[in-house]
């Protein structure tokens, strides 16, 4: 019974964090973009901050925003990593290094927010609670309770 349920959170968490993908992730500057949109927008972060220094930045903020976009990047594959692996080898060191990463990596997203005056919407809460719920469920597929409900 509590494989199940597990199961069935594994899957709204899945289901949550695809659909966040077409909803309305972040507002920039009176435009919306959708959370597809959002990951290539942090891609091109990525490559807009690796810049050595900004004009008119100290070097320690340009540093702090080329980490933080480097570790937002990191987030969905990482995420994907996990939710392929962790039903089928939950011990494995990369199921267990994601499995904390992702919830760390997060709040680099604000940090990017803040810097680029980016407000979050309704996207980008259903991402982290589709990739929390995925990661709390703790699904597996070869579970000691699965025989048993």
């Amino acid at each position: 019974m509590i494989a199940r349920i597990l199961a069935i959170i594994f899957a709204f968490g899945v289901l949550l964090y695809v659909v966040a993908f077409f909803l309305p992730a972040v507002w920039d500057h009176g435009r919306s973009y959708r959370g597809l949109d959002s990951t290539f927008l942090s891609l091109a972060a990525l490559s807009f901050y690796s810049d050595p220094v900004s004009p008119g930045q100290a070097w320690y903020v340009s540093f702090l925003k080329t980490i933080s976009a480097f570790f937002v990047v990191l987030i969905n594959p990482m995420f994907l990593i996990y939710a392929a692996a962790s039903p089928f080898r939950p011990a494995d060191r990369t199921v267990r290094v994601c499995r904390v990463a992702v919830p760390l990596f997060i709040p680099f997203c604000w940090l990017l927010f803040h810097w680029e005056s980016v407000r979050p919407q309704i996207g980008h809460y259903v991402w982290i609670i589709g990739m929390v719920s995925v990661l709390a469920s703790g699904f597996r597929v070869n579970s000691a309770d699965s025989s048993r409900g």
